[in-house]
């Protein structure tokens, strides 16, 4: 989906940018600078194989969905959001608010070709598919997945997989509006959560997976699951959250995970021992961890 990445910024905001713009061209993106003309309006200047002109005329056609701004001009980021255009803010972590974008960094050397492309999916509202297994796919949660999802959470068993902030009163997350404001918000501001689980031809919702932040010290997640009781015993559990431990390792930096058991439920902590957690804690929940 990413085709284009147009920046401006001031020097002391350029760290970074020489390898990030050499990653984009060799992954074919192309990347251009854009400059402020006499009315106040920003256009690429000498884009690569192209013709500068304005960037309302250039962002008003069919290059917007494909395009991603870098700035650490306040004025460029609203102008971006006037016209529809992904931007991500360049500045310091206390800095001033930037208008129109959810993602403002320090450096551009804190965001890669992947992350870029994630956030430009989100910014447009299409799930981003976190892993592929060899039987699995898992996906952001999308509201054709609600139904399926909320039918999952009311099966015997799940209402202590996934329940309310500051747990253990066994009242299911997932109903129509949690889903929809969690949709909205939690991938553009966290860049992760619970992803949706399919079989490999997208055709069958069998579960979720992901995770939380974990209410404790350190850079550590709290994991939740749960797996359509039709489709146990056939390895799935296993496949989907190794893959999403995978991915809590490489692409989040998460050096361990969490995972709470209801007491009366042996057979979730066998499967949580079977992935290689092991009881730390015991509160209303058995409290389990796993180096990642």
């Amino acid at each position: 989906m990413l085709r284009h990445v147009w920046y401006k910024l001031r020097p002391e905001h350029e760290g970074g940018l020489p390898g990030l713009l050499d990653t984009l061209r060799s992954d074919g993106i192309s990347v251009g600078e854009l400059c402020q003309n006499k009315l106040g309006l920003y256009r690429p200047v000498r884009p690569e194989g192209e013709a500068g002109v304005r960037m309302d005329r250039w962002f008003s056609g069919a290059e917007a969905p494909h395009t991603v701004i870098l700035t650490d001009d306040m004025r460029l980021s609203r102008q971006a959001a006037g016209l529809g255009v992904a931007c991500v803010g360049i500045g310091a972590a206390d800095g001033p608010y930037f208008d129109g974008t959810e993602l403002v960094l320090q450096s551009p050397a804190e965001i890669d070709r992947q992350e870029l492309e994630e956030y430009l999916l989100r910014f447009r509202g299409v799930p981003v598919v976190i892993a592929r297994t060899e039987r699995l796919l898992l996906r952001e949660i999308a509201p054709a997945d609600f139904e399926p999802l909320i039918r999952l959470s009311r099966e015997p068993g799940m209402e202590y997989v996934l329940s309310d902030e500051n747990g253990g009163n066994g009242q299911s997350s997932f109903t129509q509006e949690r889903l929809q404001a969690y949709v909205r918000q939690q991938y553009r501001l966290y860049g992760y959560g619970l992803w949706s689980v399919f079989l490999a031809d997208r055709s069958t919702l069998i579960g979720c997976c992901g995770f939380s932040e974990y209410p404790g010290p350190g850079n550590a997640l709290e994991m939740a699951y749960m797996l359509n009781p039709r489709d146990r015993r056939r390895g799935y559990g296993s496949e989907m959250c190794l893959a999403a431990l995978d991915y809590a390792a490489d692409r989040l930096g998460a050096s361990e995970v969490w995972v709470r058991v209801h007491p009366s439920n042996e057979g979730a902590q066998r499967f949580a021992v079977s992935l290689g957690f092991a009881l730390e804690r015991t509160d209303a929940f058995l409290w389990m961890r796993r180096a990642v």
